[in-house]
C-alpha cells in the first residue's frame, strides 16, 4: 500500500534552459564524424529507444539533462515503470544527485504537460507525438509515487542487488555478508603462504634480495595483483631474450643509424685530410697499422648497430696521436673526431644499459617465477576463504555476476534480468572496465527490437585507470554500438574559454579538419560549440587588464638565480617561481576584479595539483601572503593529528593519575587547559593545594569514564577546559569531537577502560589500519580551494589555476626503481596484461597507456574553468616535454615550449563562422622568477547584522519510539544494575572482576573447567556468541577462533580448553520440544539450516502493557503481579507505539520445524548442578528471558507468515524456543544440563500477534531467504 503524496509544484529557470536549447548549436555545423551524429533537441526527442547507444558528452555539454530527457521518453513512449529503468553509475554521491534530477524533470513535466503557455523545445517535440493526455499525466504521476523504488543504482549495488534477490540463479548462498574490502582474509592467506615459504631457505632468500621478505612488503608490493583473477605473465629466459634483444635493435636503429651514416660519410669526405695528418709520413709498419685501424672504423661504422666499436678502431681517433701537430690541424682532427668520439662513448654506455637490464631480470627471475607461483596460490586461498566465511567484496560483485551471465547455457538469469531491466542508462560509462562491460554485453543484445543500452560518457575524461577504469572497455563498447551519437554544446562556460580549450586540444588550427593526434587510440577531438546562455554568461568577469585571455599560458623560460650545482636551476627553483607568480595573481584577482557585481572571491578560486608534495608547496605560499586555502584531496587521518597525540596522553594520565609524571602530562595538554601558568603553579611551594585539586579532577574524570563512558567524560572536558590555538580553533574542536565519536563506537566492543586505551593507542600508532580521514569544516566553503586533478573530475569553479603542467613522474617508477609489474593491454587484442618484472616492451607499453592518459588528465584539469584557466609552464627538466601538455603541444625538447605556444595563440580565436575574434581566447604570458610574494591587504570588517532566530511552533508525537527487549526489561528491573550490549546481550547476574585477564580458581586441589573459570561479565559473553556465529556447527573450523580470542584477550593461552568447551556444546544431546524420546545435537545442523544474529524489526500498535503482563503472567502460571512499565519505557503512557527491534541469535529448522535459540554466557555456579532445569528456570524468570523469547517468537511467527504464507501453520512449523546456557552444557552429564527450553502455544503466538498490531511487514531481515 502506498500512500499519495502531496505534489508540490517546485519553481525551475526553465526559461533559461529553453533559451539554452533554442540557441544551442546554431552556429555549430553538424557533422558524422566517424559516425558521430550531433544529438541536438530534435535527435533526442527522435532517437530510437532500441538497441545500444553511444553517446559522448564533452566536458560541460550537459549529458545528466539528456539522460532525464531520455528518462521521461522511456516512461511515456515505451510506458516503462520507474522499477523497470535501470540508472547506473559509478559513486553514491552520484546516484542519489542523478535520483533528484530525474525525480526533478518528471514532476517539472508533470506539471506543464498540459501548460500551454510554457515553451519548451522537448515538450513541444514530445506533445507531437500524441500520447493521449491521460495516459501521460497517469503515467507521470506513479512515477512520481513509486520515485523511492526507481532502479537507480550504483553498478556494485546492482549487481549485489542481482546475486542477493537471485541467489538461486545466481548461483550464491542465500546469506551474504557484503564487505568494501576484505582484506584481513587476504592478509591471513598471504601469511598461511609466507609460512610454507619460510620452511625453505632458497625461497626466502629470494624474496629477501628483492625486499619482498615480510607478508606486509609483499602485500603493499603486490596486493593489486591478489585482488584481481587475470592471468599473470612471466617471461622465461628464453622469451625474454628474444624480446630483449629485439627492443634493443629498435632502439639503437632509432639512436644510431643515421648518427653512423653521417659520422661515415664525414669520415670519408675527409679521408685525404686525416691520412695526411696521421697516415703519410709514418713507417710502413705505423702506416700498415693505421690504415688497419681506419678500415677496422670505417667497417664499424658500416655494421650492425648493436655491434660494439673495436679498440682497435677507437686507437685510430685517440688523442695521443696529435698532440704535437700545429694547432690549426690539432683543432681540425678534433673537430672531425669528436662526432666519433660522442658516438662511440654514447653506444658503449647504451650496451652496457642494456646488458646490465639483461643481468637484473635474469637475476631476478627465479624470484619472478616464486611470485608468480605464490600470487596463484594466495589467490586460491583467499577465494576459499571468502567462500567459507560468504564474504564478497565490490570487485567480486562484478566478477560474480559476469561470471555468472557467461555461464548461463540456459539464459534463466539473462532472461529475468532483461525482464525486469529492458532499457538501462549508465553514466560515466568512460570509467566502465571489461568485467563491467561483459555484464552489460550479455543483458542487451545489439541491434535489438525491443532491449536498449544508453552508454553515456566522455573517453577524454577516463582517468581512472588506477581504480580500474578501463578505456579499451569502452572503444570496444564503441565499436559495437549500434548508435553513436556526439553532444556538441557546453552549457558551462564562456564561449572564450570553450575556444581556448578547443584549439589547445583540436590538434591544429580551428578552421581545419579535427584529427585523433592528441589523445591517441582513436579518440578524436569534436570541436565544442558555446551558448550565450551559459551559466558562466551571467556573471562576466571583469578584468581591466587587456593582456590577460581566457586560457593563459604561463611561462616561465628561465630563472634568475638558481640554486643547484654549477649554476644549474633545480626543480625546487622552478616551482617556487610559478608559485610566486601565481599567488600574486591570485592577489590581484581577490583585490581588483570582479565577478559579476561582486569582486572575486577566495572560493571562486581553484588550484589544481597532481599530488600533495605540490598542495604543499601552494599551501605554503598562499599562507605566508595571507590568504587560507582548504586541500579538499586532504587524506588526513585524524588518528595522525596533533589532537589525537594530545588525546593519548590525557587518557594515559586520567587512567595513570597516581603517576605523577603521566598525570602532568595530562594536565600539559590544551585539552585540559594546561600552560605554562598552570605548570609553574604546581611547581611552587604554594602548589601543594593546585597539585592536590588536578589529582582529584582526575580521580572524578576517571570516575566519570567508568560510570558514564569516555564520550561524557570528554566532552564535560571540552566544554569546561579546552582552550585551542586561536588559530586552529576549529579544526581542534571538530577533531576532538571526531575523536570522541571514534572512541565511543569502540567502547561498545571494548568496554574496560584499559581495554579502549590499548585500541586508541593502536590506532594512533599505526593510523593507517583505520581509514579515518579528517572531517571538513564550514569555514573551509569560503576558502581557496586546492584539489587533485583526479579529484577535480565533474567540478566546476570560475578561476582554475594549473599552476605546475609541466612536472613529470614516471609512471613505470616507484622512487628511483622500477616497478615490479606492468600493467598495461595487448595492442593487438586488447586484454588486459599483468606482467611480472621489467621488459622494455612492457615498459613501453605501460608508459604509453599512462602518457595517454596524462593527456586525458590534462583535459580534465582544464575544463574545470568556467571563466578563465591559468597553466603555468616551465622546462624544469628534460622529461617536462613528456607531461600533459608537453605531449598535447608535441613539444620534442625544451628548446620548443616557446614555439609551440606561439602557434597558439593567433588560431585560437577563430568562431565557427571562421571569422576572428576580437581577442584570441588563448594568451601567453612570459614571467620572470623574481616575483615577489604579496601581502593580503587586511581590511576592517563589516559588522554582522542582527539575526533573530526562528521560533520552532509544531508540536512534535514523542510517543512513536524504538523499542527492545533490553528496554523493557530495564524498565520492569531498572534496580538492578544493567550492562546491556547492543545486541540484546545481557548478563544481569555476572561480577566483573578488576582483572582482565581469566582467573583460574583451584578446588580440591585440581583446575576449575575453563567454563566455570572464564571470566564473568558480557566480553565472555560477546566472545562465545561471534565463535558461535562464525563457526558450521556440523564442520567447524576452529581457525576462526584465533582471532576473535586474541582481541578478547591478547595474552590468551587456553585456546585448545576453548575449543575442547565448545565441542562439548555443539555434541551435547538437546531434547527435541514436543517429542519425549528424541534428542538432536548442533553438530547436526548443517549451516545452510540455520540463520545467525538476525535482526528483526516489526511494528508496535497502541501495545497495551497491561495485557502483556497478564499474558506473561500466564505464561509463568502465576499470579504474581509483573510490573512492566515505567516511564523510561511508556513516557507516561501505558500504551506502546513505534518499532520493535533485536537480533535473534539463532534460528534453525529441524525436521520441517523452526526454532528459537538464544545463548547464554551467564555464570550460575562453578557446578554442574548449579545448571539444572530449577536454576535456569528461576533464572529465566528473574532476568525475564521470558519477555524476550516470546518477543522473539513473535518476530519468527510473523516472518514465516509472510514468507511461507499459505502453507504456514504454527502447529506444523513452529517449534519453540531454546536457551542455551553455555557454561553448564555437557555431553556427560545428565538431564541435560544447561538447556532451557520452552514450547509456545498456538494460542501464545495470536494473543502476541493481536497484542502488537497485525502489521503485514516482514519481521526479519532480507537475508533470511
Amino acid at each position: 500500500m502506498y500512500l499519495c503524496p502531496v505534489i508540490l509544484p517546485i519553481a525551475r529557470p526553465e526559461k533559461q534552459q529553453t533559451e539554452k536549447q533554442k540557441t544551442g548549436r546554431q552556429e555549430l555545423n553538424k557533422r558524422q564524424d566517424g559516425g558521430n551524429k550531433t544529438l541536438d533537441i530534435s535527435a533526442l526527442a527522435s532517437l530510437p529507444l532500441r538497441g545500444r547507444h553511444l553517446i559522448e558528452a564533452s566536458a560541460g555539454t550537459g549529458k545528466t539533462y539528456n539522460i532525464t530527457k531520455l528518462f521521461i521518453r522511456l516512461l511515456l513512449e515505451k510506458q516503462l515503470p520507474v522499477q523497470n529503468v535501470l540508472v547506473m553509475t559509478f559513486t553514491r554521491a552520484a546516484t542519489e544527485e542523478l535520483r533528484g534530477r530525474i525525480e526533478k524533470e518528471v514532476r517539472f513535466v508533470y506539471e506543464n504537460w498540459l501548460n500551454p503557455d510554457l515553451s519548451d523545445p522537448f515538450l513541444d517535440e514530445l506533445r507531437k507525438k500524441s500520447i493521449p493526455q491521460a495516459e501521460v499525466m497517469g503515467r507521470l504521476k506513479q512515477a512520481l509515487l513509486n520515485m523511492d523504488e526507481a532502479a537507480i543504482f550504483t553498478l556494485h549495488s546492482f549487481c549485489h542487488r542481482v546475486l542477493t534477490q537471485e541467489a538461486f540463479a545466481s548461483g550464491l548462498p542465500m546469506e551474504l555478508t557484503m564487505e568494501a574490502e576484505a582484506d584481513d582474509l587476504m592478509t591471513q592467506a598471504v601469511r598461511d603462504w609466507f609460512r610454507q615459504v619460510n620452511q625453505h631457505d632458497e625461497q626466502l632468500a629470494l624474496l629477501q634480495e628483492n625486499g619482498w621478505y615480510t607478508p606486509e612488503r609483499f602485500i603493499s608490493e603486490f596486493g593489486q595483483l591478489v585482488k584481481t583473477d587475470d592471468p599473470l605473465v612471466c617471461l622465461d629466459e628464453a622469451d625474454f631474450l628474444q624480446q630483449h634483444n629485439a627492443a634493443q635493435k629498435d632502439l639503437f636503429q632509432t639512436l644510431y643509424t643515421q648518427q653512423k651514416k653521417a659520422v661515415h660519410q664525414s669520415l670519408l669526405l675527409h679521408q685525404s685530410f686525416i691520412f695526411s695528418a696521421l697516415v703519410s709520413g709514418k713507417t710502413a709498419k705505423d702506416r700498415l697499422a693505421r690504415e688497419t685501424e681506419w678500415q677496422v672504423l670505417i667497417d664499424w661504422l658500416e655494421a650492425d648497430v648493436l655491434t660494439s666499436c673495436p679498440a682497435e678502431a677507437s686507437r685510430f681517433f685517440s688523442g695521443t696521436r696529435y698532440p704535437k701537430k700545429d694547432n690549426a690541424t690539432k683543432q681540425e682532427l678534433v673537430s672531425l673526431f669528436q662526432p666519433v668520439k660522442e658516438l662511440v662513448k654514447s653506444h658503449k654506455d647504451k650496451t652496457k644499459q642494456w646488458l646490465r637490464k639483461r643481468e637484473d631480470y635474469l637475476q631476478s627471475l627465479p624470484a619472478l617465477v616464486l611470485v608468480k607461483q605464490g600470487i596463484y596460490a594466495i589467490r586460491k586461498r583467499f577465494g576459499l576463504a571468502k567462500e567459507k566465511t560468504a564474504q564478497m567484496d565490490f570487485n567480486d560483485l562484478i566478477d560474480h555476476l559476469s561470471e555468472r551471465l557467461a555461464e548461463d547455457k540456459s539464459a534463466r538469469l539473462v532472461n529475468l534480468l532483461r525482464n525486469q531491466y529492458p532499457v538501462a542508462l549508465v553514466d560515466e560509462f568512460q570509467d566502465t572496465d571489461s568485467k563491467q562491460y561483459t555484464i552489460l554485453d550479455a543483458l542487451y543484445p545489439q541491434s535489438d527490437s525491443w532491449h536498449a543500452l544508453f552508454m553515456i560518457g566522455d573517453p577524454k575524461q577516463a582517468i581512472y585507470s588506477f581504480r580500474g577504469g578501463d578505456i579499451y572497455a569502452y572503444l570496444k563498447a564503441r565499436r559495437q554500438a549500434d548508435f553513436r551519437w556526439h553532444m556538441a554544446t557546453n552549457w558551462r562556460s564562456l564561449g572564450a574559454v570553450v575556444e581556448g580549450y578547443n584549439r589547445l586540444f583540436y590538434g591544429g588550427p580551428l578552421d581545419g579538419e579535427p584529427t585523433s593526434e592528441v589523445f591517441g587510440n582513436g579518440i578524436s577531438y569534436e570541436r565544442i560549440g558555446y551558448s550565450p546562455h551559459a551559466a558562466a554568461v551571467a556573471r562576466p568577469l571583469k578584468d581591466s587588464r587587456e593582456q590577460f585571455g581566457a586560457v593563459n599560458f604561463i611561462w616561465l623560460p628561465e630563472i634568475a638565480r638558481p640554486t643547484g650545482a654549477k649554476g644549474e636551476p633545480v626543480k625546487n627553483d622552478w616551482l617556487a617561481g610559478l608559485t610566486r607568480w601565481c599567488v600574486s595573481e591570485i592577489d590581484h584577482l581577490l583585490n581588483h576584479v570582479y565577478l559579476g557585481k561582486q569582486r572575486v572571491q577566495e572560493k571562486d578560486i581553484a588550484v589544481l595539483v597532481r599530488t600533495g608534495k605540490e598542495a604543499i608547496v601552494i599551501k605554503e605560499a598562499l599562507r605566508r601572503s595571507g590568504y587560507a586555502s582548504v586541500y579538499l584531496s586532504d587524506k588526513t587521518n585524524v588518528f595522525a593529528s596533533n589532537e589525537a597525540k594530545e588525546l593519548l596522553t590525557l587518557l594515559l594520565g586520567i587512567l595513570e593519575c597516581d603517576n605523577d609524571r603521566l598525570l602532568v602530562a595530562a594536565i600539559s595538554t590544551r585539552i585540559w587547559g594546561g600552560d605554562a601558568t598552570m605548570l609553574a603553579e604546581l611547581t611552587q611551594e604554594q602548589g601543594e593545594l593546585a597539585w592536590t585539586a588536578a589529582r582529584a579532577r582526575a580521580y572524578s574524570l576517571r570516575e566519570c569514564w567508568l560510570q558514564q563512558g569516555c564520550m561524557n567524560m570528554l566532552l564535560s572536558l571540552i566544554h569546561s577546559c579546552c582552550c585551542p590555538e586561536p588559530a586552529d580553533h576549529e579544526r581542534t574542536l571538530t577533531n576532538l569531537l571526531h575523536l570522541a565519536e571514534l572512541l565511543q563506537q569502540a567502547a561498545r566492543q571494548y568496554r574496560q577502560p584499559q581495554q579502549l586505551f590499548k585500541w586508541y593507542r593502536d590506532q594512533c600508532d599505526n593510523p593507517a589500519l583505520a581509514a579515518e580521514v579528517e572531517q571538513r569544516l564550514e569555514s573551509e566553503g569560503n576558502l581557496i580551494r586546492i584539489v587533485t586533478q583526479h579529484k577535480s573530475k565533474g567540478l566546476e569553479y570560475p578561476i582554475v589555476f594549473i599552476p605546475y603542467a609541466t612536472t613529470y613522474r614516471d609512471p613505470t617508477k616507484n622512487g628511483n626503481a622500477l616497478v615490479s609489474y606492468s600493467k598495461y593491454h595487448d595492442r593487438q587484442t586488447g586484454d588486459l596484461v599483468y606482467q611480472l618484472g621489467a621488459t622494455e616492451d612492457a615498459l613501453a607499453a605501460m608508459r604509453d597507456e599512462l602518457h595517454a592518459e596524462s593527456i586525458r588528465l590534462f583535459y580534465v584539469a582544464v575544463t574545470r574553468a568556467s571563466h578563465r584557466c591559468y597553466i603555468g609552464l616551465a622546462p624544469i627538466d628534460e622529461n617536462s616535454v613528456r607531461s600533459g601538455v608537453g605531449l598535447v603541444l608535441k613539444v620534442a625538447n625544451n628548446t620548443q615550449w616557446q614555439t609551440q605556444l606561439e602557434a597558439l595563440i593567433p588560431s585560437s580565436g577563430v568562431n565557427f563562422a571562421g571569422s576572428s575574434m576580437a581577442n584570441p581566447s588563448n594568451k601567453l604570458i612570459s614571467i620572470t622568477s623574481e616575483t615577489a610574494l604579496p601581502k593580503k591587504i587586511k581590511t576592517d570588517a563589516t559588522q554582522a547584522e542582527s539575526l533573530t532566530p526562528a521560533s520552532f511552533t509544531t508540536c512534535l508525537d514523542d510517543q512513536w519510539q524504538l523499542a527492545s527487549y533490553s528496554m523493557m526489561k530495564k524498565s520492569a528491573y531498572q534496580q538492578r544494575a544493567e550492562r546491556q550490549d547492543q545486541k540484546d546481550r545481557d548478563e544481569w547476574s555476572d561480577k566483573v572482576p578488576a582483572e582482565n585477564a581469566p582467573t583460574v580458581l583451584a578446588v580440591s586441589g585440581q583446575a576449575v573447567p575453563l567454563r566455570f573459570s572464564l571470566k564473568k561479565g558480557s566480553e565472555t559473553g560477546d566472545l562465545l556468541h561471534d565463535i558461535l556465529e562464525h563457526i558450521d556447527f556440523a564442520n567447524p573450523d576452529w581457525l576462526v577462533i584465533q582471532p576473535l580470542l586474541n582481541r578478547f584477550d591478547p595474552e590468551a593461552d587456553y585456546q585448545d580448553r576453548l575449543i575442547e568447551w565448545i565441542q562439548e556444546v555443539l555434541l551435547a544431546e538437546i531434547p527435541v520440544i514436543g517429542y519425549l524420546d528424541q534428542t538432536m545435537r548442533l553438530s547436526d545442523l548443517h549451516w545452510e539450516h540455520t540463520l545467525r544474529e538476525a535482526e528483526f524489526y516489526f511494528s508496535m500498535d497502541n501495545v497495551n502493557l497491561d495485557q502483556l503482563e497478564r499474558l506473561l503472567m500466564a505464561h509463568r502460571g502465576t499470579r504474581q503481579r509483573i510490573q512492566l512499565s515505567s516511564s523510561s519505557l511508556s513516557q507516561g503512557s501505558i500504551k506502546l507505539n513505534g518499532m520493535m527491534h533485536g537480533f535473534i541469535d539463532l534460528i534453525f529448522e529441524f525436521r520441517g520445524k523452526y526454532y528459537v535459540a538464544d545463548y547464554k554466557s551467564n555464570h550460575l555456579g562453578d557446578r554442574y548442578e548449579d545448571y539444572q532445569v530449577q536454576a535456569l528456570a528461576e533464572n529465566v524468570y528473574q532476568q525475564f528471558y521470558d519477555l524476550q523469547y516470546l518477543i522473539y517468537s513473535l518476530a519468527l511467527h510473523r516472518y514465516l507468515k509472510n514468507t511461507l504464507t499459505e502453507e504456514y501453520s504454527p502447529e506444523t512449523h513452529f517449534g519453540g524456543v531454546y536457551y542455551l546456557y553455555l557454561r553448564g552444557i555437557t555431553p556427560v552429564h545428565s538431564e541435560h544440563s544447561g538447556i532451557y527450553r520452552r514450547a509456545i502455544t498456538v494460542d501464545e503466538l495470536m494473543q502476541l500477534d493481536k497484542l502488537f498490531g497485525t502489521g503485514t511487514e516482514h519481521c526479519i531481515g532480507d537475508d533470511m531467504a
